[in-house]
């Protein structure tokens, strides 16, 4: 093969896993048999285009790394992205419009009709400052939705500073002056259960098994298959999310 005909094959290969990276992201039913993080990331998808169709006008993403869901917001006239330069994560696949310091958004007061934040707020070391920033930047009734880890290992470490609980949640952003409309655990309690359990056998155990490497696939898939089934049948308690989803207003009257 020449450098020729290789260039195309890893410009293809790239796409390819570009595309497989994305679907973890905006999941279907197949990432049930490829994606150790599928019951996580299928729950926050779900969760999120419940709440899409409320985000229009100019749209920030804070902290916005590779913007993975912004294909849900199908009503957004503009979608900008911040992102600081110097995180837990590279930026190989990211979409950032403006580096900023990670706490000053760099934009005027009530510039946006809504905020958007993804996995982020556990990784700010100064949550109110940034829930005021946010809350700056937002006109009069714009909506922040924001979606947060409850029960996650430790990443992007050491960025990685909190998890709240959904009254930890409420208080933190009433306290920047948001009315909270929503906060929505995204996984029953059967569900984070098995995903914790999950992440630790293909992270922890897998890596270090070659042999049992060879059989990841299958285990994961499963793994998902009988979860998602058995959790049809189980009871529906939330009280240990994976994730919460909150959606809050700036007072109209401000």
């Amino acid at each position: 093969m020449t450098a020729m005909e290789a260039a195309p094959l890893r410009a293809r290969s790239k796409s390819l896993g570009e595309r497989l990276r994305r679907r973890s992201f905006i999941t279907s039913p197949w990432g049930t048999l490829l994606f150790s993080s599928h019951i996580l990331r299928s729950s926050l998808c779900r969760t999120l285009r419940t709440f899409a169709g409320r985000i229009e006008g100019s749209v920030l993403d804070f902290g916005c790394g590779s913007k993975p869901y912004e294909e849900l917001f199908t009503r957004a006239a503009e979608y900008i992205g911040i992102d600081v330069e110097q995180s837990g994560h590279d930026h190989t696949n990211s979409a950032v419009d403006v580096f900023f310091d990670g706490t000053h958004i760099p934009f005027p007061d009530g510039r946006f009709d809504a905020v958007v934040s993804f996995q982020v707020c556990e990784h700010v070391p100064d949550l109110a400052i940034v829930l005021r920033e946010m809350r700056r930047v937002l006109k009069p009734g714009g909506v922040l939705l924001v979606s947060l880890p409850m029960i996650y290992p430790e990443h992007e470490i050491p960025y990685d500073f909190r998890r709240l609980t959904r009254f930890g949640i409420e208080r933190h952003w009433r306290a920047a002056g948001f009315d909270v409309e929503e906060i929505v655990p995204t996984t029953t309690d059967w569900l984070t259960v098995q995903q914790m359990q999950l992440l630790f056998l293909t992270e922890r155990c897998l890596p270090q098994n070659k042999i049992a490497k060879i059989f990841a696939v299958p285990i994961v898939a499963a793994f998902n298959l009988f979860s998602i089934g058995l959790g049809h049948v189980l009871p529906k308690a939330r009280t240990m999310p994976l994730d919460y989803v909150v959606l809050a207003r700036r007072p109209a009257a401000d």
